[in-house]
């Protein structure tokens, strides 16, 4: 449902690149080091360039549901 907030049809090919294996993976790793330390603009400008289709409209719709 997070992932479904918000989006216009035309990002669909971002979703579908964040949801292939190793880049949800990577995606589920960073969260779960989110939770647990703070996260530096810093940090956070280069996760989202990690992982293709990842953008800050993204990983802040996960971040606030943390």
């Amino acid at each position: 449902m997070t992932l479904m907030w918000g989006y216009p049809t035309k990002r669909w090919e971002n979703i579908n690149t964040i949801l292939q294996e190793q880049h949800f993976q990577k995606l589920v790793d960073l969260l779960l080091d989110y939770k647990s330390t703070d996260i530096t603009i810093e940090k956070l400008a280069r996760d989202i360039n990690s992982i293709p289709g990842l953008g800050l409209s993204t990983i802040t719709k996960f971040t606030h549901f943390l």
